[in-house]
């Protein structure tokens, strides 16, 4: 007679904080950046998301597995667009969309805060971008 095993993965969520370094206005940027896109998350609009900032970071994804290869990507292009785009304004936000088959990554920089956003293909990343940005 076999048995069958219920298996369900849960999302994995990390949050990494380093000590404040008296920058309350970074730190309130950040937290309403991370309030946004849990919120974009929770309505299942995106499959993850990374968030690093100056003292903090969080990474929500549903796949363990993509944790490494998701936060090479995001970091890889986060610097190509600092490099082509010239970032040097603290104020600048700027984005680049990267589409695959079936997946695409949205990354920007508000005001220090590093983003990189994991969507399927058909999402509409503007629609995404206006959310974080309003």
């Amino acid at each position: 007679m076999k048995r069958g095993i219920n298996v369900t993965e849960t999302p994995l969520v990390i949050t990494v904080e380093r000590a404040s370094l008296g920058q309350e206005q970074k730190t309130k940027d950040y937290a309403n950046l991370h309030s946004i896109l849990k919120e974009i998350r929770e309505k299942n609009e995106i499959l993850g998301f990374i968030l690093k900032g100056s003292a903090y970071a969080a990474i929500d994804l549903d796949h363990n597995e993509d944790l490494a290869k998701f936060a090479i990507l995001v970091s890889q292009l986060a610097n190509f667009s600092k490099q082509v785009l010239n970032l040097h304004e603290e104020d600048f936000v700027r984005s680049v969309v990267l589409e695959g088959k079936e997946l695409k990554v949205l990354c920007l920089n508000i005001r220090g805060n590093e983003i990189g956003i994991m969507m399927k293909k058909s999402n509409d990343d503007k629609e995404i971008l206006n959310k974080i940005l309003s």
